[in-house]
């Protein structure tokens, strides 16, 4: 399976530190944490093909889902954090997320699949319709674009 084919990507006509300066913005306020923020090396990024200037993983989690995913199953937590792979330069970012079973070959434990489908349904709103979040500014950017 080929990586664009694993999950969503988003372009935000943004430099990839504003972008993740509104991201982290918007993820505060809809209830989601950035546990973490990698900076991936540029040996790392060939692997993954993104060609971009800088990629940033984000972990992301929301501590009432994952706090409902492990109340049931402690193991639970191994499906927590979710990843979110932003990568660009001065002009333009790219948001990638995904499914955690779009790799897996097996379906998620029935004590895991509510809170991880709740979690990246919520990461599919908020990235799915930037239009929510960006500034205005640039929100007239993308919709010429994609009008």
């Amino acid at each position: 399976m080929e990586p664009e084919t694993l999950g969503q990507v988003q372009s935000i006509p943004l430099s990839l530190e504003k972008t993740l300066k509104l991201l982290r913005r918007t993820l505060q306020a809809a209830g989601i944490d950035v546990v973490q923020q990698i900076e991936l090396s540029p040996e790392f990024r060939s692997k993954l093909a993104v060609g971009e200037d800088r990629c940033v993983l984000l972990l992301v989690d929301c501590p009432l889902l994952l706090f409902e995913a492990v109340a049931i199953d402690r193991a639970a937590a191994v499906f927590f954090p979710l990843h979110v792979v932003v990568t660009g330069g001065d002009a333009c970012t790219s948001i990638h997320w995904a499914h955690p079973t779009a790799v897996a070959t097996s379906r998620l434990p029935a004590t895991v699949k509510r809170p991880v489908d709740a979690l990246h349904a919520r990461l599919t709103e908020l990235f799915g319709h930037p239009k929510d979040w960006l500034h205005p500014r640039v929100q007239g950017v993308l919709s010429g674009r994609q009008g």
